[in-house]
């Protein structure tokens, strides 16, 4: 395998990975009391030094908008 096609995988693990995180946040959003954690947890991975996860925070947010989700008004 040369390193090319090395790379190659290694990007679209990336893609699957951060896809799976994405799709695993947006579900938690729509539940009642998790808003606030997924929020959190979204800028978190965004910070990750692995880079693994960039810019899940804006892809969770438009994934939810393209929904018509809207976050529970605050108590």
């Amino acid at each position: 395998m040369n390193s090319s096609s090395s790379e190659n995988q290694w990007q679209q693990h990336q893609i699957n990975l951060s896809g799976e995180a994405v799709a695993h946040l947006v579900k938690l959003a729509q539940q009642p009391g998790w808003w606030e954690y997924v929020k959190a947890r979204a800028r978190e991975l965004d910070r990750d030094e692995s880079r693994l996860f960039v810019d899940i925070e804006q892809q969770v947010v438009q994934r939810l908008q393209a929904l018509a989700w809207r976050p529970p008004p605050r108590a």
